[in-house]
């Protein structure tokens, strides 16, 4: 009774564990198979390892702050004089004794405070990574939601042309049936089918590619199969160049690491400086005589910088140098990220034209020629090869137009990344 109890227990347990794993494969995704772009962004944020990695650097970032500013740890001496080494002279000799002293180095005024400010910096710098990490994995989540929206959508129009080309096939083998058409409207028929059927494969393989990529970012399983993106309620780009340009410039996680490198840099010149000034070390001490009057003793050392042409002067020379690295590393940077948002700005009006050009006129359009087309083959009217052109002209407008919606939308992804901007809103469905 016992073993079936326990045996039942386990099952129980599996049980509840196998619909744990459940949940989890599922968290992210809609009761009706949707998967949400905002769902992904709040799921990177908790489970992505390198944003976890890059917060946790944060805080050691910031254990070192106090630290650099504290002073080096004091040194407790204790020590022994005795005359000779065959007896205990303590009490009876006057030289003798047992003493104690106390050392504290104390750097030259100025460079404990600069090793904290630098120290502090180091902690900002681990901020703004983190932060352009965040925005780098955002964008990518962004670009691959898009792919995915766009293979989903071309994966949809090749199935409805699919059963366009099956109608067309029936019309040519009804006409052929009744003495009207030729077979060869048959077999070209068929043979559109066939290529259509050979042009899915690669579709499916590039769209379970995108979903490995996702699930990588999120850490789950790499063959978990995504649900349904949903359409990004954004057509076109409402920000002119000059306003990117400025939003770049003033929030540019990349840029203002560059910045802190620089301060950082400018601190380690300053601190450099200081170096040809000397530390100091105060000693303070008391020998115990026994009977005799007990000694006390106070000490200052200071270090002399002898050889500062061969150290101090060469140290300065390479922080000087690196200042002059992080300046020009910066106005590259800077550079650099104005001709992106310019690539990405013209990428993504491009595409917005297109985007409008194709759904209020090449789509509409498509579709009167295409069941024109149709009705007029039906008697006749129209050679079969005419109405193959139509519907392939029609179903590829419809899959260019999810393909310049995934161009603008990824565009768009790289422009928020530059300039620290939040464009791909969800809340306007």
């Amino acid at each position: 009774m016992n073993h079936e109890l326990r045996l039942r227990e386990k099952i129980f347990s599996l049980f509840i564990f196998s619909l744990f794993l459940l949940w989890t494969s599922l968290e992210g995704m809609s009761q009706d198979g949707k998967i949400s772009l905002s769902e992904l962004l709040r799921l990177a944020k908790e489970r992505n390892p390198g944003l976890l990695a890059l917060q946790e650097q944060i805080k050691a970032e910031r254990g070192r702050v106090i630290p650099q500013a504290t002073l080096p740890d004091p040194i407790l001496n204790l020590s022994l004089k005795n005359m000779g080494a065959t007896e205990l002279s303590v009490g009876k000799e006057m030289m003798s004794g047992v003493g104690f002293s106390f050392s504290q180095m104390i750097p030259f005024p100025g460079k404990l405070r600069l090793q904290g400010e630098m120290a502090a910096t180091q902690a900002q710098r681990a901020e703004q990574l983190k932060e352009a990490y965040a925005w780098n994995l955002n964008r990518q989540l962004k670009e691959f939601y898009a792919q995915l929206f766009y293979y989903q959508r071309t994966l949809e129009v090749l199935s409805k042309k699919k059963h366009f080309l099956v109608k067309a096939l029936a019309a040519a083998t009804s006409r052929y049936s009744l003495g009207e058409g030729t077979q060869n409207d048959v077999f070209k028929a068929r043979l559109a089918i066939a290529e259509l059927e050979q042009m899915t494969h690669p579709v499916e393989e590039r769209l379970r590619a995108i979903e490995g990529q996702i699930n990588s970012l999120l850490t789950w399983p790499i063959d978990q199969s995504l649900g349904q993106a949903e359409k990004i309620p954004i057509d076109q780009l409402n920000l002119s160049l000059a306003e990117l340009l400025a939003l770049a410039q003033k929030n540019s996680p990349k840029l203002k690491e560059a910045q802190l490198i620089i301060e950082e840099q400018e601190k380690k010149v300053e601190l450099s400086r200081r170096e040809f000034w000397p530390n100091f070390m105060i000693q303070i001490g008391k020998d115990f005589k026994g009977p005799f009057k007990d000694m006390y003793e106070i000490m200052v050392s200071v270090e002399v910088p002898l050889f500062f042409k061969r150290k101090q002067a060469n140290l300065l020379e390479a922080a000087l140098a690196e200042l002059n690295q992080a300046r020009l590393t910066f106005t590259s940077m800077e550079k650099e990220i104005q001709a992106m948002v310019n690539e990405n700005y013209l990428q993504a009006k491009r595409a917005e034209q297109l985007i409008k050009l194709i759904r209020q006129n090449l789509l509409p359009q498509a579709a009167l020629t295409l069941e024109s087309s149709l009705a007029n083959y039906q008697v006749g009217k129209v050679d079969f090869l005419a109405l193959l052109e139509d519907i392939d002209h029609l179903y590829s407008y419809e899959r260019e137009y999810y393909h310049e919606l995934s161009e603008l939308w990824q565009a768009v992804a790289r422009l928020e990344e530059l300039t620290g901007l939040n464009l791909l809103s969800e809340e306007k469905k």
